[in-house]
């Protein structure tokens, strides 16, 4: 990733579509699994703001290495995140019918 700019950019974009499509399940399926869903919100909205903050707080600044390392861990626990949440909604829409 470029830069912090265009790194919380991706991680916002990333997060946001997976929270339109928590946001079309309610829609979709009213009543049914509500709370589930929500809880799938939140779990997003805290790994957005952890993200956020460990782009912000780069540990080793001084070393490319360390850097480098830093936002590679980074771009890897968003892609689980996104995995695991991306999941975690289907199986609630599979459980819906």
């Amino acid at each position: 990733m470029a830069s912090r700019k265009d790194t919380k950019k991706y991680i916002e974009y990333a997060i946001d579509e997976v929270i339109s499509d928590c946001l079309n399940v309610l829609h979709l399926y009213p009543g049914k699994k509500e709370e589930e869903v929500y809880h799938l919100l939140r779990e997003l909205v805290n790994t957005r703001n952890n993200l956020v903050y460990r782009v912000n707080h780069i540990e080793g600044k001084d070393d490319p290495r360390a850097v480098k390392a830093h936002f590679r861990s980074i771009e890897n626990d968003l892609n689980h995140q996104i995995e695991q949440a991306i999941e975690k909604l289907s199986n609630i829409v599979k459980s819906n019918d």
